[in-house]
């Protein structure tokens, strides 16, 4: 046993630490600390399997330096010390799993026989974790047959063995996009060399592919198929917008950098566009057709190129940031875009026509799509009943154009509301976590994980929902409470430095005096 004694009488830590080797002999590892910081901090680098807490102990008592020390480790065992006319008082302020409790003065008997329990418990519990490790590992070794099976069925479109895959995958994400990598030895003009070479290599090293692809993505990955690997990343965001492809393509460019370092080949990204699941084989096209096409290092299939798909005089990019604001719930660029793609429209013919019609059906068809896919509106069959009826009944173009914006601005109103919806629910919940845990070191990137949203996509959001970046709200916290502490308590300085989240109290008083304008020690003399 690793056994952390915690208590400020040196006499009692010595007779413990006496009878331990005494009945333990070489069997324990023994620290001891004489403060309720010096427990957390000893704590954290010890990682004991037994903690023996008085709780009567200067600065942070025992119950506390107890309840931070369970948020670090949920399997250490406690025993509790504490004066006899403390006792029932110690038992109902604790609720952290207390193994027992031991009355000053210490009984040796008692002490030995807590000890022996404590040793039946650890015992049990590696005895446990053994048979999950087990267990664990024969899991892992079917887990990569799983995901690429859901690979190749994703490939051939099988969409309800798909959601058979999904549930083996425990895949909560309604979301994803596919990305194709292919390795060669160098790439010149989007060309890579020696492909059959690389693909060896590449099968040679591909649990270092995969564990990198895994560490910076949250994904699924396929086996390796000659020099080629088709990867699914998996997104709670139906998010095509040109702000969200620049960021997904900074972030597959700065894996295939990794993977060139490491695997010592050079690599080629293709990207598709984000879909629902039962989508995904036109993300798995597109990816293929930007891996096949790109002649950069990643390709994103919405930056290449397709000259001739549309006549030169149809407005493209109005069309394109039309649906853009659409799937933005942005009413502003909506209407804008709206107004000059139907300027464009109207100028075709002097009359009315089937071919203005057909378009605006077509353009109403995919934006209440794009409204479905975002959770906004649930798709109903006979929802367009009458659609045909009323675009057909339309008999100039200023009914057109009215019934047009009509269905675009309330679909987009749809879109907005749902949007506004989602991100609320997410800010509210990271503030939520944030106010729970600003005293530990809390970073952006667990935030952004702990609420599924990408550190760039959550940074940018808070910004805009509450008027102040991640940094500065969690240091307004911090330093609110140190504020507090330091005019109601008679912790030190670097006492509630720590208390609240900071490492280095040199560190902690610089921030302190440029937010309130002084130190803390000049604050709390004032």
């Amino acid at each position: 046993m690793k056994i952390l004694i915690c208590d400020d009488e040196s006499i009692v830590q010595d007779s413990l630490k006496f009878i331990i080797t005494k009945f333990f002999d070489a069997r324990s590892q023994i620290e001891s600390a004489k403060s309720g910081r010096m427990a957390i901090e000893m704590a954290r680098e010890f990682r004991p399997d037994l903690i023996i807490m008085d709780i009567s102990m200067p600065g942070i008592n025992g119950i506390d330096a107890m309840k931070e020390i369970r948020e670090d480790d949920k399997k250490v065992l406690f025993v509790v010390l504490t004066a006899f006319d403390k006792f029932e008082y110690a038992k109902k302020a604790i609720n952290i799993g207390v193994l027992d409790y031991l009355t000053k003065p210490l009984n040796r008997d008692r002490f030995i026989e807590v000890l022996k329990k404590a040793n039946k418990e650890l015992e049990k519990g590696k005895t446990k974790r053994k048979e999950e490790l087990e267990i664990k590992e024969k899991i892992e070794a079917v887990v990569p047959v799983i995901e690429s099976g859901l690979i190749y069925n994703i490939f051939l479109n099988e969409t309800e063995n798909i959601e058979n895959y999904r549930s083996l995958l425990d895949i909560k994400e309604s979301y994803g996009y596919i990305a194709i990598i292919e390795a060669g030895d160098e790439l010149h003009k989007g060309v890579l060399s020696n492909i059959i070479g690389a693909g060896v290599k590449l099968q040679k090293q591909f649990m270092v592919f995969k564990d990198i692809v895994k560490e910076n993505f949250n994904a699924i990955v396929g086996s390796a198929t000659g020099n080629r690997v088709i990867i699914c990343i998996l997104t709670e965001n139906y998010d095509n917008s040109y702000e969200n492809r620049v960021y997904i393509v900074e972030e597959m460019r700065a894996l295939s950098k990794k993977l060139e370092s490491q695997l010592g080949l050079k690599f080629k990204v293709g990207i598709g566009n984000t879909y629902p699941f039962a989508k995904l084989k036109e993300s798995f096209s597109e990816a293929s057709n930007a891996v096949r096409e790109g002649i950069s290092r990643v390709s994103h299939i919405n930056d290449i190129q397709n000259d001739g798909l549309v006549e030169e005089s149809y407005p493209k990019d109005t069309e394109d940031a039309l649906f853009d604001g659409i799937e933005k719930g942005d009413e502003e660029k909506v209407l804008f875009n709206l107004n000059e793609f139907l300027k464009w429209l109207l100028s075709t013919s002097s009359e009315i026509n089937n071919n203005m019609r057909l378009k605006v059906l077509e353009i109403v068809m995919r934006a209440e799509s794009i409204s479905v896919l975002c959770g906004a509106y649930k798709y109903k069959f006979e929802d367009r009943t009458g659609y045909m009826d009323s675009i057909m009944s339309l008999s100039s173009k200023d009914e057109l154009s009215v019934w047009l914006k009509n269905k675009i601005i309330s679909t987009t109103k749809l879109v907005s509301d749902k949007l506004t919806e989602k991100n609320d629910n997410i800010i509210d919940k990271a503030k939520s976590i944030i106010e729970e845990n600003f005293m530990k070191d809390i970073s952006l990137n667990e935030i952004s994980r702990k609420v599924n949203v990408s550190p760039y996509y959550f940074s940018k959001m808070f910004k805009e929902s509450e008027d102040i970046t991640y940094i500065d709200y969690l240091t307004n916290l911090r330093i609110d409470l140190a504020k507090k502490k330091l005019l109601t308590t008679d912790e030190t300085i670097k006492e509630i430095c720590h208390s609240v989240g900071y490492n280095d109290p040199n560190y902690f008083s610089r921030i302190f005096k440029n937010k309130v304008g002084m130190s803390p020690s000049e604050f709390k003399g004032a």
